[in-house]
């Protein structure tokens, strides 16, 4: 069931919090703010306009959209959702989500037969 190579991990929710807060403290931002630092800037792979992404952090997260539990995609290129490793129940998870044109970088919970993209983090 592992999905990272030998030495790198999905980071936790609390990893990702500690992430978010740092990008926020070091520069005297809203929490809120973290989600442009993350982003890739342009419209490369993201839809236009993308003007609140600035990819400070090197992070340069991707829209990758969402699969759906019928197969299907939404979201391709307006979002960004990554699997944390951080359970909620048997059936769901916590997962990062950054979306088009907002400067937010929020959590969700979603059930396990979505489709999430996922970003190892070394150990």
């Amino acid at each position: 069931d592992k999905v990272c190579p030998t030495g790198w991990h999905v980071p936790t929710q609390s990893e990702y919090v500690e992430l978010t807060e740092y990008l926020r403290s070091e520069s005297n931002t809203t929490i809120f703010d973290a989600g442009s630092k993350l982003k890739e800037a342009g419209t490369t792979h993201w839809r236009v306009p993308n003007s609140l992404a600035n990819n400070d952090s090197g992070f340069t997260a991707l829209p990758g959209g969402l699969r759906l539990d019928n197969n299907g995609f939404i979201g391709k290129d307006r979002l960004a959702s990554l699997w944390l490793s951080t359970g909620e129940t048997q059936t769901s998870a916590r997962g990062i989500r950054l979306e088009l044109d907002s400067r937010a970088a929020g959590t969700s919970i979603g059930s396990k037969v979505l489709g999430r993209s996922i970003r190892c983090i070394k150990d």
